[in-house]
């Protein structure tokens, strides 16, 4: 997604919106989420958000892994043990909690390198930042709540599998040791899924639809913006040129997708504010107090013109700038 406003969205749907057309119904899959410990206070927070987001209905599981950087073997293990100490406190099945994995990093690679690699086939669940945002946030609550680290932007651009940046605020109750069962007895959350005509939209909305449970509230949002190049055959200015099939599409899925999993699936429509998509989500999701956002992970309205890498512009200012946890959909999501 270009963080100005583009007028491929619109042309793909004029077009009749071809890429939109869902050829089966909603499944759901037995889900892996595969956390990253660290030590600090968001690495821990981010095994909590994996068990909140894990269904045992599914089979899901949650494997902690640790990578030995600056510490030993021994001191990776306890603290993968420590991870998983608190998931049985909390209550989660000891089968949804898969056995441990402690890595050791080759002088020639990376953390992200290897966080990748281990979360190969499943989700990687990690903190926003380590150590350093740790202090950061003793220092300046307001600043480092919404920031995220170096490793944290690698993994969000070259890992394969999908990526959830485990930040400090969103979801409140996991501050507490009965977040578990608070979420097991109904205690929701608020996501906010941005969308476009892009394949990788819909792909989003399908990883949303795998995550949600009853109660839960998905505010699928579109931010459209006046297409004053695209003209009728008369000359006359056409606004909003078909973007008719886009809201038809998703408005559909969402009751769809409400009456699938008794969750709240609504189709938001907002114009683009100070000619930014970015600015226009981040406003978005802070007014009604988002747990968290779910974004493709490529430019999802490319710019032909300079190209776009692995992680789009528009998801990688969300994810640091956002207080909200951040889910960077990859294209393996079913």
């Amino acid at each position: 997604m270009s963080d100005a406003p583009s007028l491929r969205t619109s042309q793909l749907v004029a077009l009749g919106a071809g890429a939109l057309k869902r050829k089966a119904t909603f499944r759901v899959y037995p889900k892996k989420f595969t956390v990253a410990v660290d030590g600090s206070r968001l690495g821990f927070r981010a095994v909590k958000l994996a068990a909140w987001l894990m269904d045992e209905g599914t089979r899901d599981k949650v494997t902690c892994v640790c990578l030995t950087k600056d510490i030993t073997r021994q001191e990776a293990l306890s603290l993968c043990k420590e991870a998983e100490d608190m998931l049985k406190e909390a209550g989660v099945p000891r089968q949804c909690i898969a056995p441990c994995q402690v890595i050791d990093i080759p002088t020639d690679s990376t953390i992200a390198a290897n966080l990748a690699k281990a979360a190969s086939g499943s989700i990687l669940v990690m903190g926003s930042g380590g150590k350093r945002l740790q202090s950061e946030w003793d220092r300046d609550h307001v600043k480092a709540k919404a920031a995220s680290g170096s490793v944290a932007n690698a993994c969000m651009n070259d890992c394969a599998a999908p990526v959830i940046l485990a930040k400090p605020v969103g979801v409140p109750s996991l501050d507490g040791p009965k977040f578990y069962e608070k979420r097991q007895h109904g205690d929701p959350m608020t996501i906010v899924l941005p969308v476009d005509g892009s394949q990788m939209s819909q792909k989003s909305f399908d990883m949303a639809a795998r995550l949600v449970k009853p109660g839960d509230v998905v505010k699928v949002l579109h931010v459209s913006n006046s297409d004053k190049q695209m003209l009728r055959p008369n000359g006359e200015a056409n606004a909003m040129l078909g973007e008719t099939a886009l809201v038809q599409y998703y408005k559909g899925e969402c009751a769809k997708a409400s009456s699938r999993f008794q969750a709240a699936f609504e189709f938001c429509q907002t114009p683009i504010q100070s000619s930014s998509i970015s600015t226009t989500i981040l406003k978005f999701e802070d007014a009604i107090q988002a747990d968290m956002i779910i974004m493709a992970s490529n430019e999802m309205a490319k710019d032909s013109a300079t190209g776009a890498g692995t992680l789009g512009s528009v998801a990688s200012t969300v994810a640091k700038k956002t207080f909200a946890h951040m889910l960077i959909a990859k294209s393996f999501a079913k």
